[in-house]
């Protein structure tokens, strides 16, 4: 076995190839800032999908339709990632209705924001809420965690 040193590192680092940013996208995490889309993934298969394909295939199929080409929406999403704005959101649900496709169950929760406080959020499932305590129960599909004892006033309610 070859003894590896910083000479030969060196070496790597020279000869290997270098693949820019926005092509590596296309590699792995093409549809960063997804939690949204990981949400409604989650909702929709009741709970049982909502990793990165299960995500992508939501996103490429709404951004498709608002654009109007399979291809634009797919460099648009893999370029500028599928993070949602209020009006994206709002759309969506606008659309997802109009196509049929919101036939959830609502005892998986709903989704929400959770605040960062710099007017940042990321999407996430509110499973239920205890309102004595002020607190709730939430599931974060990107990062496949859960968490209770949430307070209530650290989500935004937005519902689907």
């Amino acid at each position: 076995m070859k003894k590896l040193t910083k000479k030969s590192l060196d070496e790597l680092a020279r000869t290997m190839n270098v693949i820019p940013d926005d092509e590596q996208d296309g590699y792995w995490g093409m549809f960063h800032d997804d939690c949204f889309f990981r949400c409604i993934a989650y909702m929709e298969s009741g709970g049982q999908f909502y990793d990165e394909p299960d995500a992508a295939s939501y996103a490429l199929s709404f951004w498709t339709d608002r654009i109007g080409c399979s291809v634009s929406a797919a460099i648009n999403l893999a370029y500028n990632g599928a993070g949602m704005g209020n009006s994206d959101r709002a759309a969506y649900k606008e659309w997802a209705q109009s196509n049929s496709m919101y036939s959830v169950d609502r005892s998986l929760g709903w989704i929400a924001y959770f605040n960062y406080g710099n007017n940042q959020g990321h999407a996430i499932i509110v499973k239920s809420i205890d309102t004595a305590n002020g607190t709730c129960e939430i599931f974060d599909p990107q990062n496949n965690t859960s968490s209770s004892n949430v307070p209530v006033n650290e989500i935004t309610y937005w519902g689907y």
